[in-house]
């Protein structure tokens, strides 16, 4: 070996080792930025800049034409950060090469585009693995990656005079050597971080249902506590608590892997059903809870209704029903209180004849608008005189749905010197809209 060519391996071997230091940059990118930033475009930076820090430390061939280790961080690029990534670093790299100029710029450039493409063809016809990739996939991305070496062979046409033939084999022999390297280090950062991944949703999902599971309702309820003492979640925060009915007897009538099945079923006709920013969980037994934040009593009854409907109209081999309790609440910090509410609506639900919703109001709301649902609101204001209420508790017994309001006795409409009204003939009231 020539002394030529034991300096120009000499300066692939250092630039490959300044490279190292992108793995561990790549498990902190992975694993932080992406809470600000999307995760190919932090990963497309580290890559890109890891590029520029390559041809920092070049092999000068002539005037302007320079040999480096930046084709091994580019082609790897979009196998481990993704299409994005691989742009990112591509733009970079390319822009740094048209800053150093020199008779080599624009093949410079032609060499990171042709690595960046290589790239992106191997993120998608060679697989990862559980975040990173076997040894010999790690070959097919070496051999496949080095051949942007062989654009050496252009150098004539852009720097005349200058011999590229001594320098390709050592180029292709480091870009090979540099890609395997380098991409065993990054398949050990990343299985390391699918791992962890993997560990904290099994940690915080249960297994049975796919839901989340009480720890990460319990801690999602405490995010949501400070959201609203920031002001971020305004309005009344809603609980619905679930429970499928005789879900004892469908066990053992039809066994445990057929229960386990219809819960399964029930639990995605639920996620089906509410919005994304809402909590969900799978609290218990057949019992699944959802936080409804900045939800008014009638969405709240509507959402729950949906949801009744949803589970008894499903696809079953016997016929199943769910019980809902629903919790209305302005301070989330009283959780327990609020859950507690739930829970005595959702047994008035199942001792009431089940499938069905039952609604308590806890009392603070007791007396402001807010605290009826629209429908009972709207028509006591347009069809009934003012000051004619007696508000304690209404039970207002629709075919499905029932409310509540505090710990106290119940509400009836007091007509003009008259004698209170019973509340079956409320609720015919309300439902008639007189």
């Amino acid at each position: 070996m020539t002394l030529f060519e034991s300096e120009i391996i000499y300066v692939l071997i250092r630039g490959t080792a300044l490279l190292s230091l992108v793995a561990l940059f790549y498990g902190f990118v992975s694993d932080i930025a992406p809470s600000v930033l999307p995760r190919g475009f932090t990963i497309g930076l580290a890559f890109g800049f890891a590029a520029v820090i390559a041809m920092s430390d070049p092999f000068e061939l002539g005037p302007g034409v320079i040999v480096d280790a930046r084709g091994i961080v580019l082609v790897l690029a979009a196998p481990f950060g993704g299409p994005l990534a691989g742009l990112i670093s591509g733009l970079i790299a390319g822009a740094y090469r048209l800053w150093i100029g020199g008779a080599g710029a624009y093949l410079g450039v032609i060499v990171v585009v042709s690595a960046v493409l290589i790239g992106i063809l191997c993120s998608r016809f060679v697989r990862k693995r559980e975040g990173g990739y076997d040894p010999s996939k790690l070959l097919v991305l070496a051999t496949l990656g080095c051949a942007q070496s062989f654009l050496l062979l252009l150098i004539p046409f852009f720097a005349p005079g200058v011999d590229p033939m001594r320098t390709l084999v050592p180029h292709v022999a480091a870009n090979w050597f540099g890609i395997l390297l380098l991409g065993h280090f990054l398949t050990g950062v990343g299985r390391r971080r699918h791992a962890t991944r993997i560990l904290q949703r099994e940690a915080f999902t249960d297994s049975l249902t796919g839901l989340p599971n009480r720890r990460a309702f319990d801690q999602s309820v405490e995010r949501l506590s400070d959201l609203r003492e920031r002001g971020e979640v305004p309005g009344p925060v809603a609980l619905l608590l679930i429970d499928i009915d005789h879900f004892k007897q469908v066990n053992d009538q039809w066994g445990h892997f057929f229960g386990d099945k219809v819960l399964r079923s029930v639990s995605t006709t639920i996620r089906r059903q509410v919005r994304r920013g809402d909590i969900l969980a799978r609290y218990g037994g057949e019992e699944i809870a959802v936080i409804l934040p900045s939800t008014q009593h009638s969405d709240a009854c509507s959402v729950a209704e949906r949801i009744r409907m949803a589970v008894e109209n499903g696809e079953f081999r016997v016929k199943i029903t769910a019980s809902v309790g629903v919790a209305i609440d302005e301070d989330i910090n009283a959780f327990c209180d609020l859950f507690q509410a739930a829970d005595r609506a959702l047994y008035r639900a199942k001792k009431n004849g089940r499938n069905r919703i039952e609604l308590e109001i806890l009392p603070e709301l007791v007396g402001s608008d807010e605290a009826l649902p629209s429908a009972v609101v709207r028509k006591g204001r347009t069809a009934l005189p003012k000051r004619v209420f007696e508000v304690a508790w209404i039970n207002a017994a629709a075919s499905a749905f029932s409310i509540r309001i505090g710990q106290w006795g119940r509400s009836r409409y007091r007509k003009p010197h008259r004698t209170l009204t019973a509340p079956d003939e409320f609720a015919r009231f309300l439902g008639q809209g007189e």
